[in-house]
């Protein structure tokens, strides 16, 4: 199904007042509690099998950020698997692959490029610090900044993990037909773009 299809879908799901709470049931922002069934289901004790089976918990799982935090957590857990004799994590791999196409950036750029909080770039930072694939040295002008920088092992073990995570990332795309890949990845381009434009400053990851 292409984006335009998708679209005017969810546009006549909108504009549809007779449509059930079930059909409308992605509204919300983590999902709607279904009150009817709450209390009558509080008490079953069959595990979590049970309940996805039975949909007790579509209101949940059927919310946008749900769906978007159980999507990160397949990604990183493929990407994980995919290179763990690398022992290299999604953060570190785009910190390792920024650092190459943009050669010396200070700390704070870095985690701007890459969408990472100062805290988490100070934490994949010194990681990398640690094992030698990265490198530091003062600003010419200011020695209270730092520039970053490739080793040259790092740049040794980016090309072992580029080859790594495009396997990782076709594992991750494979449920979907070309087409419907395409269209995924746009409507993710469109989405953060979106949010990017609408909150610069609650969404910036960097200071």
């Amino acid at each position: 199904m292409t984006y335009e299809a998708i679209k005017r879908s969810g546009e006549e799901c909108a504009d549809n007042k007779n449509a059930s709470r079930h059909e409308r049931s992605w509204h919300g922002f983590f999902g709607r509690v279904n009150h009817k069934t709450a209390s009558r289901n509080s008490s079953m004790r069959n595990g979590r099998t049970r309940l996805r089976q039975d949909g007790v918990l579509d209101g949940l799982y059927r919310g946008p950020a749900f769906m978007i935090r159980r999507a990160h957590q397949i990604a990183t857990a493929i990407f994980a698997d995919t290179c763990q004799e690398l022992d290299l994590t999604p953060s570190q791999y785009s910190v390792l692959f920024a650092l190459y196409q943009c050669g010396a950036v200070g700390q704070n750029e870095l985690g701007r490029l890459v969408s990472l909080d100062r805290c988490t770039t100070s934490v994949v930072v010194g990681g990398l610090s640690e094992r030698g694939l990265t490198s530091r040295r003062e600003y010419p002008n200011d020695r209270r900044k730092v520039l970053l920088r490739l080793t040259s092992s790092g740049r040794q073990l980016l090309v072992r993990a580029e080859r790594l995570s495009t396997r990782a990332g076709d594992d991750l795309m494979s449920v979907f037909t070309d087409n419907q890949a395409r269209t995924f990845i746009d409507l993710l381009e469109k989405f953060n773009r979106a949010h990017e434009m609408q909150r610069p400053r609650s969404i910036r990851p960097g200071p």
